[in-house]
């Protein structure tokens, strides 16, 4: 199932971030890809789901553990990025 936005285009994530490397995936693209959900008239909690994903396949592509420390030494790209 793809999603769509209100306008009828594709969305999420990888209509977003399309076949990048989720290493080529900066800090700054996650937060471009949360403005533009909520420059489509989403809530945040709604935000929050569309974003889970990502963050997860960050979490477990970058070797966090539950505490957050980095076993590779990389900067995630989606921390805090829901307010937390």
């Amino acid at each position: 199932m793809e999603l769509m936005r209100r306008d009828g285009q594709p969305m999420g994530a990888v209509a977003f971030f399309g076949r990048r490397r989720l290493a080529e995936v900066e800090p700054r693209d996650v937060k471009r890809y949360v403005a533009e959900l909520l420059a489509c008239g989403y809530a945040a909690n709604t935000v929050r789901l569309f974003l889970a994903p990502v963050k997860a396949l960050c979490h477990r592509a970058r070797g966090r553990t539950r505490t957050g420390e980095s076993h590779r030494g990389r900067a995630h790209p989606a921390p805090g990025a829901d307010g937390r």
